[in-house]
């Protein structure tokens, strides 16, 4: 279903491919590759950007995902259970810690999460939004709140006083990488860059908030953000 940091050359499996044991024949129509024996693989290609560089219509896309869902319905009516993918790829530039990160790899991991139900498909040039964290409600907190405006909802749903929550809380969001990926433009300003500016301003207020701005994997973030584990009585939200 998706497939991050597909595009900086990480090992990682292409969004919208089925894999089945009973594909061993080649096929000779369809968007997907040959199956083989090895790999029982059925490839639809459907990223916006095709292997050459092509930029591919929305039309073609949209006939590559339909031809994908009717295969997967096709395969459903067999009595196939199908388990979708979702997973972040084996990257070769988690942290960009190691120069040496931008062109292999040096630390890495990867995630991987199935479900039972198809979600949507999901591009790796697409960006998300949110803010991850830890309370009895939504808190009224939505996708593309700045700090300055999220952390007093967040106080609020969890019952504390603004100050002290925020003086008691780390922020933490992707921040600059001192090693750029290929298709980092030098110079380029960050696409967190209000997210920084907001949280650098909050902290003049608040000077016990603590900022993490990691270059590059939020997952443990993230996870301990939304679970609420206690890290020394510190909160932990995040914000993208």
């Amino acid at each position: 279903m998706a497939t991050k940091a597909a595009r900086d050359n990480s090992f990682s499996l292409d969004m919208g491919s089925i894999y089945f044991h009973e594909y061993k024949t080649p096929e000779q129509n369809g968007f997907y590759d040959q199956g083989v024996s090895e790999r029982p693989v059925r490839k639809y290609h459907i990223h916006s950007t095709a292997k050459d560089g092509r930029k591919r219509s929305t039309e073609e896309i949209q006939a590559r995902i339909a031809a994908f869902r009717a295969e997967i319905e096709r395969l459903k009516t067999t009595g196939i259970k199908i388990i979708y993918q979702v997973s972040d790829a084996l990257e070769n530039t988690n942290g960009l810690a190691d120069k040496k990160a931008a062109n292999a790899a040096t630390s890495s991991w990867s995630v991987v999460a199935a479900f039972d139900l198809y979600n949507r498909l999901s591009d790796d040039k697409f960006r998300i939004g949110g803010v991850s964290f830890n309370a009895a409600n939504a808190a009224g907190v939505t996708p593309f709140d700045l700090p300055s405006v999220a952390l007093p909802k967040i106080a609020r749903a969890k019952g504390l006083y603004i100050d002290y929550f925020i003086n008691h809380t780390v922020i933490a969001f992707l921040g600059p990488r001192e090693v750029k990926k290929d298709y980092e433009t030098p110079g380029e300003k960050h696409r967190h860059q209000a997210i920084i500016d907001d949280a650098l301003a909050l902290k003049k207020r608040y000077p016990d908030l603590r900022i993490v701005m990691p270059g590059d994997g939020d997952l443990i973030f993230r996870e301990v953000s939304s679970t609420g584990i206690p890290l020394r009585l510190i909160a932990m939200n995040i914000l993208w």
